[in-house]
């Protein structure tokens, strides 16, 4: 009887000092999303770095999952909300700090996307321990640049085309036509939708001389706008005005 009492005693010792499953304590100390917070691309790779404080002569293993969550209020184009889970890359041992977990993905539209990395260590008789590690991403892709513009003068006007961007992304929103100023920057003249492939300027610069354009294609993003690099037109000679004479002027000063 004392020997199954103290039996007893001493698997209940044991069980309160397992690590509880789900526990998020010291031993996961420097373990990090390292992930950008923001991106350029539709396709990019989720990661993290994982430290488990352990004894290396016990041995261990770890298991990673990745889950990744669309937003509500996307365009319908963009893939429907809710969490479905990635693919998840690990690499380590339980000799080695720390195990690296790599999950690619790729998404349709820009905009703020969340997802949680998961990370499950087992030793034997012994608890599983777990690790919750959240994140977000901003995904601020541009579309594709605008191929080919092209600046004509017809009278005096301006007349520009160009090729219409192919493969456009969900968000995609239009093209935003830009004229070179004197001081080299680039102002807006006109905002048009996503159909257009030409525009003409009825009033350019009445002073003339050489004029450049620059038509860039433009898609939704989660802070407003994000343009496309500026697909720059051919060089526009405009007529300069005739000097007119002044009354009373004399010629040479004669």
């Amino acid at each position: 009887m004392r020997r199954w009492i103290a039996g007893a005693a001493a698997g209940l010792g044991l069980l309160l000092a397992a690590p509880v499953a789900g526990a998020d304590g010291p031993q996961w100390n420097k373990s990090r999303i390292t992930t950008p917070t923001s991106v350029t691309s539709e396709s990019f790779v989720i990661s993290a770095e994982l430290f488990r404080a352990q004894n290396n002569l016990t041995g261990g293993s770890m298991k990673v999952t990745t889950s990744f969550t669309t937003p509500g209020g996307l365009r319908p184009q963009c893939g429907a909300p809710g969490t479905v889970p990635l693919g998840t890359n690990v690499q380590g041992n339980p000799n080695e700090q720390p195990w690296v977990s790599t999950a690619a993905h790729s998404v349709e539209c820009n905009g703020t996307y969340s997802f949680e990395v998961v990370a499950t260590f087992s030793r034997p008789l012994a608890v599983d321990d777990v690790k919750r590690l959240p994140g977000s991403i901003t995904v601020n892709a541009p579309p594709p640049e605008v191929r080919s513009p092209k600046a004509v003068l017809e009278g005096g006007t301006v007349v520009l085309t160009w090729s219409a961007v192919s493969d456009p992304p969900p968000d995609f929103i239009g093209y935003r036509v830009e004229r070179q100023e004197p001081s080299g920057k680039y102002a807006k003249i006109a905002s048009l939708g996503t159909s257009a492939t030409t525009f003409t300027d009825t009033s350019p610069p009445p002073e003339g001389g050489e004029v450049v354009y620059r038509v860039v294609a433009l898609r939704e993003g989660p802070n407003g706008e994000v343009p496309s690099d500026g697909g720059r037109t051919n060089a526009v000679n405009l007529p300069v005005p005739s000097t007119t004479s002044v009354p009373g002027a004399t010629d040479g000063g004669t």
